[in-house]
C-alpha cells in the first residue's frame, strides 16, 4: 500500500507491476505444484488488483489549494510521500510490533512536524490524508473477516471456476448472512432489511428465494 522507504502510494499500475514481475519470476520454477499455483495466480490475478484506493481520490491536492499552500506540485507530492512514509512506519510499529522500524518512525514524524509546524492549513491536509489510509486499512480488515466466513462454504465449491458462477454464488452468500444467519441469532431478532423499514412480504428466506413451501 504504502513504501516505507520513500512513503510512496502504490496505485494499481504500480502494483499490477510488482504483480507481473513476481509472475514472471514463479513461473520460472519447474516444480509443478509451483506451475499450479503460478497458473491459479494469473487466473485470479485481476480480481486480486481490484483497487482499493479508490478513497484516496477523496483527497485530491487541486491546483488553486496546491498553489495556496504548496510552490509546486513536487513539494506537495513531498509533503504527500511524507505523510504517507510516516502513516506506513508508525502502523507497523504500533499494529505490527515491526520494533526495528521505531527509529525511522520517529523520523519520520519529525520530518512531519517541520511540514505542518504553524500551519493549520497543511496540519489539516495531513490529517485528512492520515484518516483515508487509516480507512483503507480498516476496510480491508473488514474484506479478510467476510473472507473467514466465505472461506468454509468455498472449501465445498470448488467447482465454482467462471465468473458469473462465482457472482451468483456470492448473491446467495449475502443473502443468506444478511438475512437468515442473522435471524436466526437470538440477540438478532430483525434482519438488515426490516431494520432498514423494507417489507419483503414475507420472513421466509426460501419463499425470497423463489422457494415457497409448497414448491419445496
Amino acid at each position: 500500500m504504502v513504501d516505507w522507504r520513500c512513503g510512496e502510494i502504490r496505485t494499481r499500475a504500480i502494483n499490477q507491476w510488482l504483480a507481473d514481475e513476481s509472475l514472471k519470476g514463479i513461473q520460472q520454477l519447474a516444480h509443478p505444484r509451483i506451475q499450479k499455483l503460478a497458473e491459479r495466480l494469473e487466473d485470479q490475478l485481476p480480481e486480486m488488483l481490484t483497487s482499493w484506493m479508490a478513497s484516496l481520490s477523496l483527497w485530491p491536492i487541486g491546483k488553486r489549494r496546491r498553489n495556496s499552500i504548496f510552490q509546486d506540485h513536487a513539494a506537495a507530492a513531498c509533503f504527500r510521500d511524507s505523510v504517507a512514509r510516516f502513516w506506513r512506519l508508525e502502523h507497523a510499529v504500533r499494529h505490527n510490533g515491526h520494533a526495528e522500524f521505531r527509529k525511522a518512525a520517529l523520523e519520520a514524524q519529525q520530518w512531519l512536524a517541520l511540514w505542518i509546524e504553524g500551519d493549520p492549513s497543511v496540519q489539516g491536509l495531513a490529517e485528512q490524508l492520515l484518516t483515508l489510509l487509516e480507512r483503507t486499512v480498516r476496510t480491508s480488515s473488514a474484506a479478510e473477516a467476510i473472507n473467514s466466513v466465505l472461506r468454509p462454504y468455498l472449501v465445498r465449491r470448488r467447482e465454482c471456476t467462471d465468473l458469473i458462477n462465482r457472482q451468483l454464488f456470492l448473491n446467495l452468500f449475502v443473502f443468506v448472512v444478511q438475512y437468515a444467519q442473522i435471524r436466526a441469532r437470538a440477540s438478532q431478532r430483525q434482519s438488515p432489511y426490516e431494520i432498514a423499514g423494507i417489507d419483503l412480504g414475507t420472513d421466509d428466506w426460501l419463499t425470497l428465494l423463489g422457494y415457497p413451501p409448497d414448491v419445496c
